[in-house]
């Protein structure tokens, strides 16, 4: 039997729909999500989401946000998430070299410090874009 997974981001809701599992990128790794799974509440990091059905795999990447499971519905909750097949595989090259170097200019003080965290995460969110593109 498939679990009802709904994916939100800030413009509004981005699936809803049965999976037969939903495989998602937390905080403490990568885990997956079948019917009647445990219920918990988990952190998600900049990765690759990825749908199972019986019609084969969708990836997509995801920011970090949070994930919801009860028994019988998965709810995403993150910032952004971009279908693997809408990746445009140069800018996210440009954007992680970009990022990359500019981290590698940055000064270590603290009034670097909200700088360098918007670094890092348009170098995450680069990343697993890249990765998501790579999968499919």
């Amino acid at each position: 039997m498939p679990i009802e997974l709904v994916v939100v981001t800030p413009q509004g809701q981005a699936f809803q729909g049965p999976v037969d599992e939903v495989v998602l990128p937390g905080a403490a790794g990568e885990f997956g999500v079948l019917e009647s799974h445990e219920r918990f509440l988990s952190a998600l990091d900049h990765g690759c989401m990825e749908i199972r059905t019986s019609a084969g795999s969708q990836f997509s990447a995801v920011s970090d946000g949070f994930a919801e499971v009860t028994g019988e519905k998965v709810v995403v909750m993150v910032d952004s998430l971009v279908a693997a097949d809408k990746i445009d595989v140069a800018a996210a090259t440009t954007a992680q070299q970009e990022a990359s170097t500019a981290l590698e200019a940055l000064g270590d003080g603290e009034e670097n410090d909200a700088q360098r965290a918007e670094l890092e995460d348009a170098l995450a969110r680069a990343t697993a874009q890249l990765e998501t593109a790579a999968k499919s």
